[in-house]
């Protein structure tokens, strides 16, 4: 479904109405605007830019649907002969060669400053080489949120963190609540895998699932950040990171940490 908006804000007489109401804030969250038009010229001319993004699309997500579950031949393949170490490590120099792509500065080895909705992101990209059920691929994560105040001297142009971990097979709600340690947490299950988000300590980390070679990999951190502003979830994000900033402050204070 696409949406173009006919006439501007000020021509709209929306009905009156609570139905009506959240009926619009409904449709806001859907992110399916194409554009607008004044006149019926402009509206041939945009329904027709609009059928060539949808077609675009559709090719797209086509050509990526036929892709899944091809993992016994091409880069799948290689990234399969690999070792735990030399996985962990194209798994997570695909997403920050992405991530720099899309304009991220890159910090560290495994840190970049990412924007989103507008504010710098310390995003801490990581990966798991196996299925969650292999301790030693897991173990190779661990809980990184647990060592987020060794990295406070990077939070001076940032906010955060955000842990990304690309996983190499898919990842369940209760594998992500057992990595974050503790139940009461908001899990969200998508497309791209598992977000989570602890409103009490604010720690985030997203699970992108399948990270079986570099376009899967690529897509799942794709879809996450569009999801992002589709869902309407990129101010959220925002805010808690603005938090945990806060709270990492505070406890590499209280440790005497001075910088990463």
């Amino acid at each position: 479904m696409r949406l173009i908006q006919l006439g501007s804000e000020d021509d709209v007489k929306a009905p009156k109405g609570a139905a009506n109401e959240r009926f619009r804030k409904f449709v806001q969250t859907l992110n399916l605007f194409r554009g607008a038009a004044t006149t019926v010229d402009g509206l041939v001319d945009v329904a027709k830019q609009t059928v060539l993004h949808a077609f675009a699309d559709l090719v797209g997500f086509g050509d990526r649907e036929a892709r899944k579950g091809r993992f016994y031949t091409g880069d799948a393949l290689e990234w399969s002969k690999l070792d735990f170490a030399h996985r962990k490590q194209a798994i997570r120099e695909t997403l920050l060669d992405y991530l720099v792509g899309a304009g991220a500065a890159r910090l560290d080895d495994d840190l970049v400053s990412y924007a989103i909705a507008g504010t710098k992101i310390l995003l801490v990209v990581n990966a798991i080489p196996a299925a969650l059920t292999v301790s030693a691929a897991r173990e190779m994560a661990g809980r990184p949120f647990l060592r987020d105040h060794l990295l406070v001297s990077s939070l001076e142009v940032a906010v955060g963190p955000v842990h990304l971990i690309g996983c190499n097979r898919g990842a369940t709600e209760s594998q992500a609540l057992q990595l974050l340690g503790f139940p009461d947490a908001t899990v969200i299950t998508a497309p791209f895998g598992i977000y989570v988000a602890d409103d009490v300590q604010k720690v985030q980390f997203v699970l992108l699932s399948n990270c079986r070679d570099e376009t899967a990999t690529r897509h799942a951190l794709q879809r996450f950040i569009e999801w992002l502003d589709i869902a309407g979830e990129a101010a959220d994000l925002v805010d808690r990171a603005r938090s945990r900033k806060r709270i990492v402050q505070t406890i590499a204070k209280e440790t005497g940490v001075t910088g990463s």
